[in-house]
């Protein structure tokens, strides 16, 4: 479990190379693992290698089907690749394993040929009140923009693209404050 682990901060600290023999290593005592072969993918798709980031994706699922991020990976992969059914398709299966999943519901709302129901946009809502970072509140309301402005609701779209906009902006006035307080405390000790 420790290769996992180290896997996992490396790929965080975007040292890809590395997490890559980690993940590796970690796999070959415990192949199985659906969670280490989904980092495994996400780990190929930064080194640009695609199709085996793809069969990762794919065996994590074969593995654990009930386990929603290697489809929502493998979602990315067939929308950039022009496969909109099949993109479709991991998005709603990864949000059918678990409703929360506001990566998924982001990515399905940015798919060309989908359409949000009106009860799918309700859940949206809801969730945004639920989430706790500006991060996630934001692409909450881009993931609105995208989903009312297909359906038309030109001025509540564009209310939630100004309102995702404010909230990336606070948060990142609200980290640059944060790292000159860090900073300060530090200057302070020295």
């Amino acid at each position: 479990m420790v290769n996992h682990l180290a896997a996992f901060i490396l790929y965080r600290d975007k040292r890809f190379d590395e997490a890559y023999l980690q993940i590796n290593k970690a796999l070959s005592t415990s192949p199985k693992n659906s969670i280490m072969i989904n980092l495994r993918g996400l780990i190929q798709r930064q080194l640009l290698l695609f199709e085996d980031a793809i069969s990762s994706f794919q065996k994590a699922i074969k593995i654990n089907s009930d386990y929603p991020d290697p489809y929502n990976n493998l979602g990315i992969f067939y929308r950039y690749y022009g496969k909109q059914k099949e993109a479709i398709s991991c998005f709603k299966k990864a949000l059918a394993i678990n409703s929360e999943f506001y990566s998924a519901r982001y990515n399905l709302a940015c798919m060309k040929g989908y359409k949000f129901s009106e009860k799918e946009i309700k859940l949206v809502e809801e969730q945004q009140h639920k989430l706790k970072t500006l991060e996630d509140k934001a692409r909450c309301s881009f993931t609105l923009y995208n989903a009312l402005l297909k359906n038309s609701e030109h001025q509540k779209a564009f209310y939630c693209l100004e309102e995702g906009n404010q909230l990336l902006f606070n948060g990142s006035k609200l980290h640059h404050y944060k790292l000159q307080k860090s900073k300060q405390s530090n200057n302070k000790l020295h």
